[in-house]
């Protein structure tokens, strides 16, 4: 079945990004699903498809029967503009269904900037805007994530919000949606029956009135006898739920282009700024044995070359250290790198430094936060600068030339002092760097300014003024600007006005979204695309006061977020924000604190039964026993012996010959992969090898990559049957072996035709192929149209005839030039002499014309540009191009790739 986007894919960037065809792609069929939940995710392919929650949803909503889950990202504008343009709806990636088909459609709420992509799914998805304005038989739209905890700015948009975790909650409200539309419910009767559910807020069901001390829109209750407040929900053991091994592997690249696995939830630090250390209390772990064995299991099924732990605070796993041993020594075999995110300076010990950098080092960041011990108290950044030293020390030590440091401007109680502190410790870390790498080392210092986030302790601050901010960024500059090694990156202050904004705002705003994203905001979060003066105008016409919404708020004040609970208790919160004005740290929870050591304010070592648990009584009454036990249980595990899962070795190792051997294939790319990249389609070829257990050779140096080469590239929207690629093996592998274990790893439209072994010296594919043969076909509609449009010598019933004076007039001229632009310079180019025939043939069908032209390393031609010069300004989209072969002319004599090879 043709792509419903087929005609428009080669007029946008990325095409990629809108195939939906990767590897353990998901496809269910109507009968075998009738419940259809579309997986929205309001920013492009490559951040979505990044993004953890969305892999593990879509892999527990797949497995349930009768519920299908399939993906929807916010199109890109080019995307839009085109969509627009043709009327085709927004769809999704795996069956290309209109959003408005789908039976729920849920969004991943994780950013406030990304409020008006929402608002531009929805339109081009086919669904009304308002909640109210939808009918029985349209989509639940629902909401979850971070943002559903201070929703109110969306409150318009939404049918219900989730609070909380998603693994339970979320397909029980898909099942009892569908159950009760079923029952022929009206909608209101359906929202009120969701509405008594754990976790589910429904805006339209209560009412709200305008706080006259603040001016805050804030929620009073309801009057359907639904639950006020609503309190989230949460999954106790997160082991119930094992993380998904068999994720997609996108063939375009995306941002965490790797195997991460979330290892725990949640965060005991208490950071005072940080909203996730509220929502997702308490911290719950998952088991190192599923950890390891998910991770080795992933790497088979998708053939990623890099896995990474993921948490808030991932230094923070009780094991960290033995985990981190164990998984690389796994790694290592399979030519693996590892990383860790949100890393703290502690937890860089010599044993996890050893650990990362075993096979590649990929990034180090270290969050201090801010630059003075007194802030760090404040903020209840539980580090010292000792520990912070410490860290990059070790980091240097193993081989990591570059540290980023993340730190935060516009603190309560923050002075002139505290800037200067941050600039104070870089200089430190450097000095420690260059000891290590001398002028290749090198300190990146990036600071954004802090947004006073709802549902944490910090909630009542205001956002400073913009103005008092831009002036400490150009201040810490200033003080950086004479040291070269030092970079700076800041955070632009308008971005975070808005989010401000919208995290702390009320109902009130939803009138604001919509007209911001009828007058065309997109991609707010995004540097280039966020335009401040609509936003401004928009304010202002409606007269949108935004101040009251960047004060200071009184502790007593009823906030437009207080109708949902965390289930942390605003007492809490208020004990800890008093703390931090008085500078007192308050140690982590759930671990053990020894106050006689101050300078490490942390215990990463094995827990022992005798170890007395901090415990701040916040309202979720953990059972600190029983987390004990649980991580005493997981040293135990490691150090025992895990019971893993996955092979040892590639399987083709044990029995074949070590030889470093080199092949050459041919293969066909075909379909939906004609609008791959070069890049694209190395990185699938990549990972398909490693499916198959395929023993690639790789280069040497800091980042080892397969030893593979290609022939002339080929134009994105170009199909193909005839491409080659050598590459080669650490064993020698029969041919025809080796061509099903390639083939049963590549996706449908990849396949490997014919391979045979050649001579390590036979000459590279680019310098030997000279000639690309081209097929074009001629039948489209669209095609015929436009000529009887603008070519009035076209006859619409003589094809064959018209087409054959087209390429006659073309032939006949001596010279074509045309404009290049090579390495940004404009050059002019005469195609002719590449051009080595061209016909009409009347002898398929469709009616072809056909093409022979010169590529590769002496000179090229592309077969657009040829076909601009026969016809004219035809969309390119209105051909199909095929390269059917590529050859060698050596002396008018022409031979196959293959043939010429020079053979064992």
């Amino acid at each position: 079945m043709a792509h419903i986007y087929e005609d428009i894919l080669t007029s946008v960037q990325k095409p990629v990004r809108y195939l939906g065809n990767e590897w353990n792609v998901i496809r269910k069929s109507l009968q075998e699903a009738p419940h259809r939940v579309a997986l929205c995710f309001p920013d492009t392919y490559e951040i979505g498809m990044s993004h953890l929650g969305l892999r593990i949803l879509y892999s527990i909503l797949n497995q349930r029967e009768g519920i299908a889950a399939e993906r929807v990202y916010a199109p890109w504008v080019d995307m839009e503009e085109k969509l627009r343009e043709t009327g085709k709806p927004l769809v999704s990636l795996e069956t290309q269904m209109p959003l408005s088909q789908f039976d729920v459609v849920g969004f991943s709420l994780q950013f406030e900037l990304e409020y008006t992509n929402i608002l531009t799914m929805l339109d081009l998805g086919g669904i009304p805007l308002h909640a109210t304005d939808r009918s029985v038989s349209e989509p639940l739209v629902i909401g979850g994530g971070p943002c559903a905890f201070s929703p109110e700015p969306l409150a318009d948009f939404f049918d219900c919000f989730l609070l909380g975790d998603g693994e339970e909650a979320f397909p029980r409200l898909v099942e009892l949606f569908t159950t009760l539309r079923g029952q022929g419910l009206a909608r209101k009767e359906i929202l009120i029956e969701l509405a008594k559910q754990e976790g589910v807020y429904v805006p339209q069901l209560y009412q709200t009135e305008v706080d006259a001390e603040t001016g805050f829109e804030v929620v009073t209750g309801s009057d359907c006898g639904v639950p006020f407040p609503v309190r989230r929900t949460y999954v106790a053991d997160i082991n119930e739920y094992p993380f998904p091994d068999d994720i997609l592997v996108p063939h375009g690249e995306i941002v965490h282009d790797r195997v991460s696995v979330e290892i725990a939830r949640g965060c005991t630090e208490g950071c005072r700024f940080c909203q996730a250390g509220t929502i997702y209390r308490p911290v719950r772990e998952r088991k190192p044995e599923d950890i390891i064995n998910t991770i080795l299991n992933s790497l088979e099924k998708t053939g990623f070359d890099q896995a990474s732990l993921t948490s808030l605070s991932t230094a923070d796993f009780s094991c960290i250290g033995p985990l981190a041993t164990k998984l690389s020594a796994e790694l290592e075999k399979r030519r693996t790198a590892m990383s860790v995110s949100s890393m703290r300076a502690y937890g860089m010990t010599d044993e996890l430094g050893e650990s990362l950098s075993k096979v590649r080092r990929s990034g180090f960041t270290v969050a201090p936060e801010a630059g003075s011990q007194r802030m760090r108290d404040v903020i209840n950044k539980g580090i010292t600068e000792e520990v912070i030293l410490q860290g990059a020390q070790t980091a240097f030590k193993n081989g990591w030339g570059h540290i980023k440091l993340y730190f935060m401007i516009g603190l309560p109680t923050e002075t002139e002092e505290d800037l200067v502190a941050i600039v104070e410790l870089a200089k430190k870390i450097l000095a420690l760097a260059e000891k290590e790498h001398g002028n290749k080392a090198q300190v990146t210092i990036s600071v954004s300014s802090h947004i006073p986030k709802p549902h944490a302790p910090f909630q009542w601050l205001g956002y400073e003024n913009r103005e008092s901010l831009r002036h400490k960024q150009k201040f810490l500059l200033s003080l950086i600007k004479p040291y070269k090694r030092l970079r700076f990156k800041w955070h632009d202050v308008d971005h975070g006005w808005l989010e401000a904004v919208f995290s702390r705002g009320d109902r009130s705003l939803c009138q604001a979204l919509e007209l911001a994203y009828r007058r065309g905001c997109r991609f707010d979060a995004w540097n280039d695309r966020l335009n401040l003066q609509v936003w401004r105008q928009v304010f202002e016409d409606l007269n949108i006061e935004t101040e009251i919404w960047m004060k200071d708020i009184p502790l007593y004040a009823v906030l437009p977020w207080d109708h949902l609970d965390s289930l942390v208790t605003k007492d809490w919160l208020v004990r800890e924000m008093k703390r931090a004005m008085k500078g007192r740290f308050s140690p982590a929870c759930e671990k053990p604190y020894k106050k006689k050591s101050e300078q490490n304010r942390t215990d990463l070592g094995r827990p022992e039964e005798s170890d007395k648990l901090v415990c701040y009584h916040c309202g979720l009454e953990c059972d600190l026993d029983a987390i004990r036990q649980e991580r005493i249980a997981s040293w135990n595990s490691l150090e025992k012996g895990l019971a893993l899962e996955a092979r040892d070795l590639p399987a083709p190792v044990d029995d074949a010959d070590s030889q470093v051997t080199r092949y050459r294939v041919c293969y066909s790319k075909l379909g939906e992969f004609r609008y791959l990249s070069a890049l694209d389609l190395t990185r699938t070829l990549t990972r398909a090898f490693s499916r198959s257990q395929v023993p690639l050779r790789f280069s040497q140096g800091f980042h080892p990559a397969p030893i593979m080469s290609f022939g002339p590239a080929l134009g994105v929207g170009i199909e193909s049957s005839g491409e080659y690629l050598d590459f080669e093996t650490m064993v020698k592998l029969p041919e025809s072996e080796l061509l099903d274990m390639a083939n049963a790893q590549l996706p449908t439209g990849l396949k490997f035709t014919s391979l045979r072994q050649i001579d390590a010296k036979s000459p590279a594919l680019f310098t030997l192929i000279n000639l690309a043969d081209y097929s074009v076909s001629l039948d489209s509609p669209a095609l015929g149209d436009w000529l009887k449009q603008n070519a009035p010598e076209f006859a619409d019933d003589e094809p064959l005839l018209s087409h054959s004076a087209f390429v006659s007039r073309f032939l006949a001229r001596s010279e074509m030039k045309v404009v290049k632009f090579r390495k940004g310079r404009r050059q002019i180019q005469d195609i002719r002499p590449m051009i080595h025939a061209i016909d009409v043939s009347n002898s398929s069908v469709p009616l072809q014309l056909r093409m022979l032209l010169a590529t590769g390393a002496g000179g090229s031609v592309r077969p657009e540009v040829v076909l601009h010069e026969l016809y004219g300004d035809v969309p390119v989209g209105y051909f199909k191009i095929r390269r059917e072969k590529l050859l060698i002319d050596q002396g008018g004599h022409i031979s196959s790739p293959m043939d010429a090879s020079v053979a064992v």
